[in-house]
């Protein structure tokens, strides 16, 4: 499978047009048919597609295996790219990345911390984290196809979290704080919120 992400552009000067179109086909060839069919119906409008801030991504088990390069119609190449964000998704040639939420769930944990430091009470924190800080950090998993690595890297974050909550460092102790203030262990939430989206 194959996903461009064209910018669009205008041919005039005095008409301020920007756009984004994304383009999913089974194939680069079928992809590059695509993208010229695009190009004639944005001609007749008098747009144009914009090569240097368009770039396509090959997913699936060929995404290494070299081939042709996209073209727009006055020859110029638009760029690959290892890895998309779609829709808060982080997507890299052959699996789901995580790095994304989790940059974003530790920015929320220590703005969180910041603002209310040790002031409030370890309850008040789990409270906070639960409600502010793992939607962040569950955000976009039941789409994907986790791996164990995956799986453990967010229940890492979770862990690491709540070593600062409860200033605790023992495994077995955060273990026993998660579960008395009813923080489910990571594999099941997955388990759950996937189950959940397959039966929309």
């Amino acid at each position: 499978m194959a996903l461009c992400c064209c910018a669009i552009g205008c041919h005039r000067e005095y008409r301020n047009i920007g756009a984004q179109r994304t383009y999913i086909a089974p194939s680069v060839k079928a992809l590059q048919l695509l993208l010229e069919v695009c190009e004639q119906e944005l001609d007749s409008l008098d747009m144009f597609i914009n090569a240097k801030k368009s770039y396509y991504i090959r997913i699936g088990p060929r995404f290494n295996i070299d081939c042709h390069p996209l073209v727009t119609r006055d020859n110029r190449e638009l760029k690959w790219c290892g890895s998309i964000l779609y829709l808060g998704v982080s997507a890299t040639v052959f699996r789901c990345s995580l790095s994304h939420n989790k940059q974003a769930t530790y920015r929320a944990f220590n703005a969180m911390v910041g603002k209310v430091g040790r002031a409030a009470s370890a309850e008040v924190m789990i409270q906070l984290f639960n409600s502010k800080c793992l939607p962040i950090r569950y955000y976009g998993i039941d789409v994907c196809r986790l791996t164990n690595t995956q799986i453990n890297s967010l229940q890492f974050v979770i862990n690491s979290c709540c070593t600062k909550i409860f200033m605790i460092k023992s495994n077995d102790d955060i273990r026993y704080c998660q579960d008395v203030f009813g923080c489910l262990p990571v594999a099941d939430i997955v388990k759950r919120r996937t189950a959940k989206f397959f039966k929309k």
